[in-house]
């Protein structure tokens, strides 16, 4: 069995929603999430924010939403409630959830048990019941919508690392420096890579070239 769960700051009401093969692991997967914001490492950095500006576990709560007889099931209720709670743009979650899913076309019994459980968070039940988006969240939650500023900012090392990693990137000489691949040296000279690309191919430029 798999178990589709839930963690709310009693505060600010936001919501993250998760995942647990056992259900008997439920609290312990609590009390994991807890260990790793007390140890201000913990792999979700909007959970960690949210922690390191309370500085306190005991405003956070935990329940189970539903259980499910399989992996697929499983997702595609946590990807629901997700969806329901809108715990993406205004809670914890980072993605949509069910990310082994992808392609897969919800059944008949899925539906229908999402059915059940929606139809029991509703009025008072709903942990976002009595409360409004302010119009800064409206405005983010439009553009997200929309397609735009999809996805977590990568940091530098993370665009080096890729960059480092790309199997056609060829290694560029620029004043005195060569870097793994145009996009590394833009990222460096903040020279756009392609008019790098195009110089390094230019005869008459002796300051950057790529390296053989």
């Amino acid at each position: 069995m798999y178990y589709v769960y839930m963690i709310m700051n009693k505060q600010n009401k936001k919501i993250y929603i998760g995942l647990t093969k056992n259900v008997n692991n439920a609290d312990d997967r609590f009390k994991q999430h807890m260990r790793y914001l007390k140890g201000n490492y913990h792999h979700n950095h909007k959970m960690q924010r949210d922690f390191n500006l309370h500085k306190c576990s005991d405003i956070y709560t935990h329940r189970l939403l539903c259980k499910c007889s399989s992996i697929k099931l499983a997702e595609n209720m946590e990807r629901f409630f997700i969806s329901f709670y809108n715990s993406k743009y205004c809670g914890f979650n980072l993605n949509d959830g069910g990310l082994s899913n992808r392609g897969y076309k919800q059944s008949d019994y899925a539906k229908k048990v999402a059915s059940e459980v929606h139809s029991k968070l509703i009025g008072e039940k709903n942990p976002f019941f009595g409360r409004r988006h302010s119009e800064k969240t409206k405005m983010i939650i439009s553009k997200k919508n929309k397609g735009r500023n999809k996805g977590i900012p990568k940091s530098d090392s993370h665009i080096k690392k890729m960059i480092e990693n790309h199997a056609r990137a060829k290694k560029v000489f620029v004043s005195g420096q060569i870097y793994s691949s145009c996009s590394q040296a833009q990222l460096h000279t903040g020279i756009d890579r392609k008019k790098i690309s195009k110089l390094a191919t230019d005869d008459s430029v002796t300051n950057i070239y790529f390296v053989k």
